[in-house]
């Protein structure tokens, strides 16, 4: 939850008409997540393995975004599809809970959070490419469902 409260901060369009590359930044005030996860990972010489439910909650955080697309025509008329969006994330604040860690050794799995939320910085990079994927995912496909209605001369007018 929270990514469609996004600020964008800078647009850039290619002017060559065919190629149409956007490159845009923006901030991410705040996102919030809750799902399942599977570990098998190492951070500060530490292995953790778990699985169970993992909430979290980023803020502040900045990406940049490349977005490619090309003309489909449908029905006769040039739309703009996009392919997946090439995403990086700039972390910001981040905060980790996961359930089930160590669930035969509570004393581990405390000490284990507690790791994690010292170190969030260093989790967070772990669990980045997760996240932008998702994220690209979800920008992706709102963007073609824009894109969709338009015709291309609609939304790109030449004057």
């Amino acid at each position: 939850m929270g990514p469609s409260a996004f600020k964008l901060i800078e647009l850039k369009k290619n002017p060559i008409w065919p190629k149409n590359r956007f490159a845009f930044k923006f901030i991410l005030p705040h996102l919030y997540f809750k799902g399942d996860y599977d570990m098998d990972m190492n951070i500060l010489l530490l292995k953790y393995r778990g699985q169970g439910q993992i909430i979290g909650n980023f803020t502040n955080y900045d990406a940049e975004v490349v977005m490619k697309g090309h003309l489909k025509n449908i029905g006769g008329s040039n739309h703009l599809e996009f392919e997946r969006f090439d995403m990086r994330l700039n972390l910001g604040h981040s905060y980790f809970f996961l359930d089930n860690l160590f669930k035969d050794q509570p004393t581990l799995a405390k000490a284990t959070l507690d790791v994690i939320t010292d170190n969030s910085e260093l989790f967070a990079n772990e669990v980045r490419p997760a996240i932008e994927n998702a994220l690209a995912d979800v920008f992706t496909d709102i963007a073609n469902k824009i894109t969709s209605r338009f015709t291309y001369e609609e939304l790109f007018p030449r004057n």
